[in-house]
């Protein structure tokens, strides 16, 4: 984090320094003075931008973090949404192949068993998948609603309510 934050933490204590030497000539056009206001004003600014740049990385390292995890739970529902529409297809016997449904229930099972997929979201998808292979569209079509449900409620941010504007 240091290595990337040095030239914006160097240019912010540059113009504090700028800001603080300007600031003391102009009060009191003493040297000792100017001297002081500018390094006090290079040091806070350049601690601050530190600060501030630091908090700026964690948060967008926890962003990141947290948008993996959305994007497997949500390959994971993809995958299995495929494979229930692969294994009972509203065309008929014959539209889907044997070798296209395998391929897909391979998948579907590989996105299931993520290492990094939330457990609640993980269990939700060997339910629905469980329900796939047992081959009632019923309780599969169930099963991929309380998936969509669980990835909804595990990476979906709550809604905040604002107060009116008055």
């Amino acid at each position: 984090m240091w290595k990337d934050a040095r030239p914006v933490v160097a240019v912010m204590a540059l113009g504090g320094l700028i800001f603080g030497a300007g600031v003391g000539y102009l009060t009191t056009q003493d040297v000792t003075s100017t001297l002081t206001a500018a390094v006090c004003c290079a040091s806070g600014t350049g601690v601050a931008a530190f600060v501030r740049l630091r908090q700026i990385r964690q948060q967008q390292a926890e962003a990141k973090r947290n948008g993996f995890g959305a994007a497997l739970a949500q390959g994971a529902l993809i995958a299995v949404a495929c494979y229930q529409r692969a294994a009972s297809p509203r065309t008929g016997n014959g539209a889907v192949t044997d070798e296209e449904v395998a391929e897909l229930r391979w998948v579907a099972y590989q996105q299931a068993a993520a290492e990094r997929l939330d457990a609640p979201v993980r269990e939700a998808a060997a339910r629905a998948l469980k329900a796939v292979d047992i081959g009632d569209p019923g309780s599969a079509s169930s099963s991929l609603m309380d998936l969509m449900g669980a990835v909804h409620e595990q990476h979906m941010p709550a809604r905040i309510r604002w107060p009116a504007r008055r």
